[in-house]
């Protein structure tokens, strides 16, 4: 089955609105294949999947607000990328939307969804990006935008990575 999400790109002041998610704290392990990973938290975009008919900007509008207690003005579609796992057993493909704040300070919101309940949204600094770990990892494309450089509806293909080859590549233990 495939699974479309809709997030946001918003970057104010430097600072980039991102969501951490907790894995240890998680109900579920986020590798697919369940191999243990020492990973301990990442971030991700605001955004989540989108609803039977649903749009893809109402879905953005929705998943932010849920996550980060802010409303937010979807401008044009900055990125697309899929992450379709070796076994093709499942397949997500990510719509990323420049966004701007419309109201609302960015706080956690008062309830959650028991998988969400240690997620915690917050601005953060785009000189702190390569200090941790963005899923899907974007961070050249993120750089490249906040020094100016328009994208509009860019096609990133396949980026699965698993979470043993993210422990790698950040040399987590």
């Amino acid at each position: 089955m495939i699974k479309i999400r809709a997030g946001i790109i918003l970057i104010e002041h430097e600072e980039i609105l991102l969501v951490r998610h907790n894995v240890s704290a998680r109900k579920y392990h986020p590798d697919y294949d369940a191999k243990p990973t020492a990973i301990k938290d990442y971030w991700v975009f605001p955004g989540g999947g989108v609803l039977q008919g649903e749009t893809l900007e109402t879905c953005a509008k929705r998943e932010t607000f849920e996550e980060t207690s802010i409303k937010v003005e979807i401008g044009p579609l900055l990125f697309l990328g899929e992450s379709i796992w070796p076994d093709g057993e499942r397949h997500i493909i990510n719509f990323f939307f420049e966004a701007k704040r419309i109201e609302g300070n960015v706080r956690k919101p008062r309830w959650a969804f028991l998988d969400e309940k240690y997620d915690e949204p917050a601005f953060l600094p785009l000189s702190k990006l390569d200090e941790i770990i963005l899923l899907p990892d974007i961070k050249t494309y993120i750089k490249r935008l906040s020094k100016g450089e328009t994208f509009r509806g860019t096609y990133l293909k396949n980026l699965w990575e698993s979470y043993t080859d993210v422990d790698t590549k950040y040399g987590v233990e």
